[in-house]
Formats: C-alpha cells, sequence, structure tokens
C-alpha cells in the first residue's frame, strides 16, 4: 500500500475517523492530503496518540520541522491519522522493542523516511540523510558566528534526493540493530 493509496481510502471516511481508531498498540501514519506526505509512528493506545497529533496539528503546532513548515503553509484540515497495523496486545507486539521494529518496517514500506515522500527523521535508530544535514547546519550555524544560510534557503524545505544521495554522510542501517532489539 502506498501513501496515496491510504489518502484515497480515508477520504471515502466521514468524520475525522478517531472515534473508531481501537484504543489497542499499533503502528499508524499521519498523512498531509495535499502534499502526499506522511509521518509513521507508533503507539501502545493508537486512539490516544492519533488525538494527541491531530490536537497539537490543530493548535497550530509540532516538534518535527517538516511537517510544521507543511502545517504553516497548508493548515492543519489536511492532516488525517490512519491506522496501519494493530495487536491485541504489548505483549503480542513483541514489546515496545516489537513495535518499534513494526514501526520501521512500515516506515521503509511507505518510504517515509524519503523527504520527497515524509516526514521521518529516524531509522533503524539513525538519522535519515536530511536530518542529518540539518543538524550539521544547525550546529555550524550556532557554533560559528561568521557562517550563514543564503537568505533564501530554508532549512525545513524537503531537499531533493538526489542531493541527499550526493552527500557522504550515510547513516548506517544493518541487521545488527534489528536483531539488537529483539
Amino acid at each position: 500500500m502506498t501513501l496515496q493509496e491510504l489518502i484515497a481510502l480515508r477520504s471515502v471516511q466521514t468524520g475525522d475517523g478517531l472515534d473508531s481508531t481501537p484504543r489497542l498498540p499499533g503502528i499508524y501514519v499521519v498523512i498531509n492530503r495535499l502534499t502526499g506526505r506522511g509521518y509513521v509512528g507508533s503507539a501502545q493506545n493508537l486512539r490516544a496518540r492519533c488525538r494527541g497529533h491531530l490536537s497539537t496539528l490543530r493548535r497550530g503546532y509540532t516538534t518535527n520541522g517538516l511537517m510544521r513548515r507543511d502545517l504553516q503553509l497548508h493548515g492543519a484540515e489536511h492532516f488525517d491519522c490512519v491506522v496501519l497495523e494493530t495487536f491485541p496486545s504489548l505483549e503480542a507486539a513483541g514489546g515496545k522493542e516489537g513495535l518499534v521494529i513494526s514501526e520501521n518496517e512500515w516506515i521503509v514500506r511507505l518510504g517515509t523516511h524519503r523527504e520527497s515522500l515524509g516526514y521521518n527523521a529516524l531509522l533503524y535508530g539513525q538519522w535519515t540523510k536530511g536530518a542529518s544535514l540539518r543538524d550539521r547546519e544547525r550546529k555550524l550555524k550556532h557554533n560559528d558566528r561568521s557562517y550563514c544560510l543564503l537568505h533564501s534557503v530554508d532549512l525545513y524545505d524537503p531537499i531533493a534526493d538526489v542531493l541527499l544521495d550526493s552527500w557522504t554522510r550515510e547513516p548506517r542501517v544493518t541487521e545488527r540493530w534489528r536483531a539488537s532489539r529483539v
């Protein structure tokens, strides 16, 4: 399933869908219907977590810089929360570690770690290239007063995959991380 298919599925539902969201552990995606970008997360109580995300967005705030930029540009009314996977209990999910593993699998499946498709800044415990680049730029700007970004540069503009692929600081995503979490 792709983000576009999830958006199409969500558009036929009425209301915000939170009343039908289960209070179970699982994986969710916050989707921006206008841009087609998403943020995959995991929660022990999906209804509470989705309600919290949407409530925070409606108040005009989120800690995710990429999502915050889209919120300011397009408004909260374009964001929805969709449940991707549920588990009958936390133990059935493999505990908190199992939830994190499932979350990362969904991030990869939907591609939300790629800036053109999503807002996720972490994948398998490592920052994505875009998040790592932004962190480096913020640190350079903070630590070196003579360093400055061009006036037209917005650190929260999505960075093109071609540019990110040319950047050499590759996050190490290995099976060892997965094995150490189980």
